[in-house]
C-alpha cells in the first residue's frame, strides 16, 4: 500500500466544521496538511496539532496555488500519493478505498454537485463544459479537490502562484497531459460555491478574481479570454435578475 498525504485547504471555517477533515480525521492512515487560508483566527492550529496532523497558516488568502506549493515543500522529500481537497468536499468509503493501491501518475474521482457530473469534464477548443458520464472523453480536465496525485510528479512540478483560484486546476491538468491518467468509478460531492447565489455583493468580488485568472490563463487567446468572461457574465445576470455584473 502506498503512503497516502492530503493537503486540505481551508478558507474562513472552523477546521471542525469541515465535513472533509471530519472524514479525513477517521482514517489516521492519510497524514493531513491544513493549509489555512482564513482571514480571521478559527483556532484551526490548535485542533489539527492537537490530531497528530500538520499545519501551515498562510496568513490570509494567498489562494490555492501558493497554498498547494506551501503544502508539497513540507513533502518534498515523501513518496507515495497526495489528496487535494477543498474543506467543503463530501468523501466516502469507495473513494477512501479507490485510493489505497493506485498505480497511475494521477486518479480523478467522479465529482458530482446538485446539478451533474462536475469533474472530469469536456475540453472543446480550450473551452471546458460538463460531461455525461456516457462519451468517451478525448480531451479533458478535472477539478483540484478529489484528486489523487503521485508524489515524484512534484519533484519537478510546481503550481503557477499567478493564478490564484479558477484555472489552478485546468493549468495543472494542461500540463499533465503526458502522465498516466486515471478516471475511477468513486464518486464524491463537492459542495460547489458556484452555484450559491446568496449574496451579489460576494458574487461580485468572485468574479473579478474569475476575471483576473482568466486574463493570465488565456494570455495567448484574447478572444477566447473575452469569450469565457462574458459567458460567465452573463450567466450571472440571469442567475441574479441583474445587469450590474456585465460592467464589473
Amino acid at each position: 500500500m502506498n503512503s497516502l498525504y492530503a493537503i486540505l485547504v481551508v478558507y474562513n471555517q472552523c477546521i471542525k466544521d469541515s465535513v472533509t477533515y471530519k472524514f479525513l480525521n477517521k482514517h489516521k492512515d492519510i497524514n493531513v496538511i491544513v493549509c489555512d487560508n482564513s482571514t480571521q483566527d478559527y483556532k484551526n492550529q490548535s485542533v489539527v496539532k492537537s490530531d497528530g496532523y500538520t499545519y501551515i497558516d498562510m496568513h490570509g488568502n494567498k489562494g490555492l496555488s501558493k497554498a498547494y506549493n506551501a503544502a508539497l515543500d513540507v513533502l518534498q522529500n515523501k513518496t507515495g500519493y497526495v489528496i487535494l481537497l477543498d474543506d467543503d468536499t463530501i468523501l466516502n468509503e469507495e473513494y477512501y478505498n479507490s485510493v489505497l493501491n493506485l498505480s497511475c501518475d494521477i486518479a480523478l474521482p467522479i465529482v458530482v454537485d446538485e446539478k451533474s457530473i462536475l469533474s472530469p469534464s469536456k475540453v472543446n477548443n480550450g473551452v471546458v463544459s460538463r460531461w455525461d458520464g456516457k462519451e468517451i472523453l478525448k480531451q479533458f480536465t478535472a477539478i483540484n479537490s478529489g484528486m489523487i496525485i503521485r508524489l515524484d510528479v512534484f519533484k519537478t512540478y510546481r503550481y503557477d502562484e499567478h493564478l490564484f483560484l479558477d484555472y489552478v486546476d485546468h493549468n495543472f491538468m494542461w500540463d499533465m497531459q503526458d502522465k498516466d491518467i486515471k478516471i475511477l468509478d468513486a464518486k464524491i460531492k463537492q459542495n460547489f460555491s458556484g452555484n450559491d447565489v446568496s449574496n451579489i455583493e460576494s458574487s461580485l468580488i468572485r468574479l473579478k478574481i474569475f476575471k483576473k485568472d482568466s486574463k493570465y490563463f488565456y494570455r495567448h487567446n484574447t478572444r477566447k479570454y473575452v469569450f469565457v468572461v462574458l459567458k460567465r457574465k452573463l450567466h450571472l445576470c440571469m442567475q441574479y435578475h441583474s445587469v450590474r455584473f456585465l460592467f464589473a
